[in-house]
């Protein structure tokens, strides 16, 4: 694998265009791999996940109903803060409650599941409530949903990166794509960062695929993916250990 990997980093490399912007042709390296069903939870088909929150919508990201003009959405893992106290735990308990939530919220207002749930999660309280709404709610610890969140934790303190969880209605697993970039004077040399991918994905049962790709997507926090010298270090504190 290793050999493999070398050689068409290098091939990449070969046919990467010179350009004074090292951002400008990138050679993405995907790992992806599958876990156990436990590790890899998923409200269901269809369901796009945004950190603690998921939610029905198609690849284009337009919403998908229930077939009778309702939308389901997820958050796993919150409890509310001193503002909403006086809602009471899943089992009836007062506030402050014993343990984290699960909430399946289904709504006819598609505008009540949006994304911002994932890091604002006690907007949710209120709608959840409503008469139209219909609220199903979970013990966090011993969720499905908790083994995922404690795998990626896991996956975190072991090699210093975060993996992308990926569900599909064929199946679920997890991808890590990193950015090599060729024009980057002090960039990995490619055997090292073969080395670093044929060691991480034998540690994970993972499958490596490499392309180039000239368009560079941008998001507001910076770079989409972690660097290849990221991933490279990850890899030598692995084996450190």
């Amino acid at each position: 694998m290793q050999r493999s990997l070398t050689r068409r980093l290098l091939s990449a490399y070969d046919r990467t265009p010179v350009s004074e912007n090292p951002n400008a042709h990138l050679v993405k390296i995907t790992l992806s791999w599958l876990t156990d069903p436990a590790l890899s939870w998923t409200p269901g088909p269809g369901f796009v996940q945004y950190g603690r929150f998921w939610m029905r919508e198609r690849h284009d990201g337009s919403p998908i109903d229930n077939g009778d003009g309702t939308y389901t959405g997820v958050i796993a893992g919150f409890r509310p803060g001193h503002a909403e106290s006086a809602v009471p735990a899943w089992d009836g308990r007062p506030w402050p409650w014993a343990d984290d939530e699960v909430w399946t919220i289904t709504t006819p207002r598609r505008e009540d599941l949006d994304n911002e749930l994932n890091a604002k999660a006690y907007r949710a309280i209120p709608l959840a409530f409503a008469d139209d709404v219909t609220l199903v709610r979970e013990s966090y610890t011993g969720h499905p949903a908790a083994a995922a969140d404690a795998y990626q934790k896991a996956f975190r303190m072991r090699y210093g990166l975060t993996p992308t969880p990926r569900h599909t209605t064929e199946g679920g697993g997890y991808t890590l794509t990193v950015c090599y970039r060729p024009n980057l004077p002090w960039r990995t040399d490619p055997a090292e960062l073969a080395h670093a991918c044929t060691q991480i994905a034998r540690e994970l049962g993972a499958t490596v695929h490499i392309r180039r790709d000239s368009a560079v997507t941008r998001s507001p926090f910076g770079s989409p993916f972690p660097s290849a010298e990221a991933l490279h270090r990850a890899w030598r504190r692995s084996t450190a250990r």
